[in-house]
């Protein structure tokens, strides 16, 4: 969102790919919560994003700065994560 400053790390994960074509967006926190959010935008049906070590304040505020646009928030286990991002991985070759 733009002007928005987020409560954490925000970046991408290289190597896998988001819906939007553009490279897995990825929030990093400081605590040891993982999960998804799922935002609804103009180009695409919906957007993942995932959330990695936050605490359960950065959870939400994370959701709030989403606000109007969020679809879905889903806190996932360690091995839950993993795989949920794998399935972003960008082909080889």
């Amino acid at each position: 969102l733009k002007g928005v400053t987020y409560p954490v790390d925000y970046g991408h994960i290289e190597g896998f790919i988001g819906e939007d074509g553009d490279e897995l967006d990825v929030f990093v926190g400081t605590g040891d919560r993982h999960g998804l959010i799922k935002v609804w935008r103009l180009d695409v049906p919906e957007e993942t994003k995932f959330i990695l070590n936050a605490t359960e304040e950065e959870f939400e505020a994370i959701k709030g700065a989403f606000g109007p646009v969020l679809k879905e928030a889903a806190t996932l286990g360690e091995k839950d994560i993993l795989a949920r991002i794998s399935l972003f991985q960008a082909p080889k070759g």
